[in-house]
């Protein structure tokens, strides 16, 4: 745990062990806990860095995942919230945005009709621009990026990692299910039958969680709040730069 920070704790390491946790409510449940060898497995995962592995494995499905929303999407919310050929709910903070960006890091975004000459080039332009306001997530004078921008991570990768967390759940609570019917025919103790069927009906809200609570809209809604604060982030550091008399370029 200790090789994770906060970004990888939330946004990565949550959703993994979400998805696994019905494994752990399945060996519970079964009685397993109680064997040495099983303790001694899970001893063993944590310390040869299993949380970290797991935090690399969501990552990898949730970026694996975003380029495919991105194009759902039409580009990443930071893109789109400041391409000019782009219908704004607000043009007039679209271009306070696109001001204080270009004088932050000292890109000029392109104007409407060299967005239309060339989307791809206009694109990258952001683009490049966008990356050069990023670290002011890392900057604690702006908790407020760096929180949206870790919900937007968990996110995206709950999304990205949906499946396992589906295929996990279901098999977990169908294996229960299976030992309560096998107890039931068998005349096993009442009481044990309730602690399986407790522990299936756990999974199965598992199963519940992984298919109502991950989407695209959910990913798609934290993306535009992280891009909005970043922003406005930026906004803060150009007026800070002005009235100090500098020339506000954030640029490394």
């Amino acid at each position: 745990m200790a090789l994770l920070d906060a970004y990888e704790r939330k946004a990565r390491l949550t959703p993994g062990l979400l998805a696994f946790a019905p494994v752990a409510f399945a060996i519970a449940t079964l009685g397993f806990k109680k064997f040495p060898a099983i303790a001694i497995a899970v001893g063993v995962l944590s310390a040869a860095g299993g949380a970290y592995a797991l935090a690399i494995l969501v990552a990898h499905l949730g970026r694996r995942v975003q380029e495919g929303l991105w194009h759902i999407w039409g580009g990443p919310p930071t893109t789109r919230f400041l391409r000019m050929r782009e219908a704004a709910s607000n043009p007039v903070q679209r271009d306070a945005w696109r001001k204080a960006i270009e004088t932050f890091t000292g890109v000029t975004l392109p104007s409407a009709s060299a967005e239309a000459a060339n989307p791809a080039l206009a694109d990258n332009t952001i683009l490049v621009a966008v990356d050069q306001t990023r670290r002011l997530g890392q900057d604690t004078q702006y908790p407020l990026v760096t929180a949206e921008n870790i919900q937007y991570g968990y996110e995206r990768n709950l999304y990205g990692f949906r499946w396992v967390g589906r295929v996990v759940s279901l098999i977990c609570a169908a294996a229960l299910v299976l030992v309560v019917l096998a107890t039931r025919a068998s005349k096993g103790q009442p009481f044990a039958v309730d602690a399986l069927a407790a522990g299936a009906a756990i999974d199965f809200l598992f199963l519940l969680f992984w298919i109502l609570i991950p989407s695209a809209e959910r990913a798609n809604a934290a993306g535009e709040r992280y891009a909005q604060q970043l922003f406005q982030a930026v906004v803060n550091e150009s007026r800070q730069a002005a009235s100090s008399g500098g020339t506000g370029a954030g640029t490394p």
